[in-house]
């Protein structure tokens, strides 16, 4: 198998964010065994580690990218005639996995337009009995707690972007309380690749721990359990909630997805649980000093995308109306300031209490 990355090696050798130290790390791998691949957009040609030309008749490709160019490579491997573990259409069925598994909280799909109707929002609140509706976009463009008030009152910034948003896809579920421990909530990234976990990790990008066996049950449990239909590589987070409850939180496509300290896009864990902490780690995350350290941050500059709803709702409840452009946020300095009361999933990287030093137009 090929790994094809819209980075080229040593791309991304001095950046400080965790997750593309992670993407840096498989590329560096790839190219020592000899199956990394780039894609030139301009070309359209896919080229080996010494910038040759590879034909890729035959072969199978597995696209490791952003959100944006993925459809894209994906489209040139079918046209050129790679193989592809995953197709096109089956990234939609992972997008659409409420269709697939119902979750054990109270959860449900519906378009913008939709949480407007009095009588969802009234089903949902009798049957959940709590004042908020945690919220999020199918686009992974915003996630937050919601209070009924401010989604029946037309004159809430939330209902105000929602207008730019009515045929976008949500997903409505009520809000549990994630449990904690010494290393923080208890959330978990699962892979899998025909239909076997691969590896699982918290999510942690620097920090050794290990996996409580329930949670490695419910992993292989679920994926023994979903229909024949669903694809066969994907990538399933799964939490445990209410002291002790485990359950999906949302399933993620195998090329676009993130990689924390002890996932891996190559092998599969012959130490699941990590109960050898430190040689449980992936042997492309071994180039590093690790360690057990909670203060885990992100040091880089992400984006708000035109029109995303997270970008929309920022703009209204500051300034009041929608403004056109991208914008930057800066999160260097890391103190403990919340953006509006929300989490906000930007660009695929989550957001949460971060201090705002600047935003600017693009």
């Amino acid at each position: 198998m090929y790994y094809c990355f819209c980075y080229k090696p040593n791309e991304l050798e001095s950046t400080e964010v965790g997750v593309l130290k992670r993407l840096n790390e498989d590329i560096n791998y790839a190219v020592m065994q000899g199956s990394y691949l780039y894609f030139d957009s301009e070309t359209e040609k896919f080229y080996n580690s010494q910038n040759r030309e590879v034909d890729i008749k035959d072969k199978t490709i597995q696209v490791i990218c952003g959100v944006l160019k993925v459809e894209e490579i994906m489209q040139q491997v079918q046209k050129q005639g790679g193989i592809l573990p995953i197709s096109i259409e089956e990234r939609s069925s992972i997008k659409n996995w409420n269709q697939y598994y119902e979750p054990k909280r109270k959860c449900i799909a519906l378009k913008g337009k939709d949480i407007k109707d009095k009588n969802i929002l009234a089903d949902f609140y009798y049957q959940s009995k709590q004042d908020e509706i945690f919220i999020k976009t199918k686009k992974k463009d915003f996630n937050g707690c919601i209070s009924i008030d401010e989604i029946l009152d037309e004159k809430s910034s939330f209902r105000k972007a929602l207008e730019y948003h009515l045929n976008d896809d949500f997903i409505m579920s009520e809000k549990v309380y994630i449990d904690e421990d010494a290393l923080g909530p208890k959330e978990y990234r699962v892979f899998v690749r025909n239909r076997k976990v691969l590896n699982i990790s918290r999510i942690k990008e620097f920090t050794y721990h290990k996996i409580d066996s329930s949670i490695s049950d419910f992993a292989d449990k679920l994926v023994n359990q979903l229909p024949a239909t669903f694809p066969k590589n994907y990538v399933v987070d799964l939490f445990s909630y209410n002291e002790g409850i485990v359950d999906v939180v949302e399933f993620n496509a195998f090329e676009t997805t993130a990689r924390y300290l002890y996932n891996s896009i190559f092998s599969v864990s012959v130490d699941i649980l990590h109960n050898d902490m430190i040689n449980a780690v992936p042997v492309e995350r071994r180039n590093e000093n690790l360690g057990i350290d909670v203060q885990e941050y992100m040091n880089s500059t992400h984006s708000m995308r035109e029109d995303s709803f997270s970008k929309d709702l920022n703009d209204i409840a500051r300034y009041g109306s929608r403004i056109e452009g991208d914008f930057f946020i800066d999160t260097s300095n890391h103190e403990n300031v919340d953006l509006l009361g929300l989490v906000m999933d930007i660009d695929g990287i989550e957001l949460s209490d971060l201090n705002l030093e600047y935003i600017k137009k693009k």
